[in-house]
């Protein structure tokens, strides 16, 4: 049988101050946005942009969907972890240091933010993976060559 399977990281936003009044507050996460392998114990940036200019300050959180992909709801509070609350937020690109260290491995891992009065969200474009660091010696051991020595 045949079949199509179409993911997408695209993430489209229109706005417009318009005659009638100013443009809507957005929030969108532009890093992770999906497809990234995260490392535990590096520190990563947590990146989103900002425009309208009256979101203050904003919520970050991460959702774990190992067990069902498809359960993570951007609007259901029980499904996400809290990273940080009160985050300063600007107009145009912000930056959030985060370190993943307590997380579990795991590929199915979600962002989202909210301003800090709940009415302006946003989820990244697909999911990120958790894996522990490489260790070097560890991948020399596991793939020498046996008619080779051993690497040191």
């Amino acid at each position: 049988y045949d079949y199509l399977e179409m993911k997408s990281f695209l993430t489209l936003s229109l706005s417009s101050g318009g005659i009638s009044g100013s443009a809507n507050d957005i929030l969108f996460i532009t890093y992770p946005n999906g497809g990234e392998t995260l490392y535990k114990n590096q520190e990563y940036n947590i990146q989103w942009e900002s425009y309208g200019g009256r979101v203050e300050t904003v919520d970050l959180y991460y959702a774990d969907a190992s067990d069902d992909p498809d359960s993570i709801d951007i609007n259901v509070e029980s499904d996400w972890t809290l990273i940080e609350t009160g985050v300063a937020n600007v107009d145009s690109l912000n930056v959030y240091p985060w370190t993943p260290s307590e997380l579990e491995e795991t590929d199915s891992l979600r962002f989202r933010i909210v301003s800090s009065d709940g009415k302006i969200r946003d989820i990244n474009g697909w999911y990120v993976k958790i894996s522990a660091s490489p260790n070097p010696s560890a991948f020399r051991k596991k793939y020498v060559n046996k008619n080779f020595k051993k690497l040191k």
